[in-house]
């Protein structure tokens, strides 16, 4: 593989900076879904199916909104 293309998209300036924000910025949505899922689960006592369904509801109403 290789690395020589990777190696000049990085070296633009301003590419490591978002690339790092991009990540960062995805990581407040993954901790909802595992969250709410802990929560159903541990917190109310219920199945993970039950937690699917809530992350799926969730999901819906984030792309909706």
């Amino acid at each position: 593989m290789a690395l020589e293309p990777y190696r000049r998209l990085l070296s633009v300036p301003g590419v490591r900076s978002l690339l790092l924000v991009g990540m960062v910025a995805r990581i407040p949505a993954t901790a909802t879904g595992i969250t709410l899922t802990l929560h159903v689960v541990n917190g109310l006592g219920l199945g993970f199916a039950q937690a699917g369904l809530a992350a799926m509801a969730s999901a819906i109403g984030t792309a909706v909104g």
